[in-house]
């Protein structure tokens, strides 16, 4: 009989410990769910936040491209009047010199 008083003590002793374990991982649990929850929160934001600015880079990129043919094109306008002036001079240089006076 003191065999099995030991045993229900044990047993209990046991229960209490693991009642408390178990308390213990529970709040664990609530802890690391609470951490997904505002994770989750921040990785939405975070793409969010980077659809915004692919959006905004895309934009930019196409203004980019669209002032720089708009540059090239006034790059070979330059260049080509360049080149015709210098033809100019050098058939004429005494003719230039007047214009420019003018």
């Amino acid at each position: 009989m003191q065999e099995t008083g030991f045993a229900i003590e044990a047993g209990t002793k046991e229960k209490g410990q693991l009642e408390a374990k178990i308390s213990e991982l529970t709040a664990e649990i609530n802890e690391s769910d609470s951490k997904t929850e505002e994770l989750a929160a921040a990785i939405a934001s975070n793409e969010g936040d980077v659809e915004r600015a692919t959006v905004i880079r895309e934009q930019e990129v196409a203004e980019f491209i669209k002032n720089e043919k708009v540059m090239i094109q006034v790059v070979n306008a330059v260049e080509r009047a360049i080149g015709i002036l210098e033809k100019e001079m050098l058939k004429n240089p005494a003719s230039f010199a007047q214009t420019y006076r003018n």
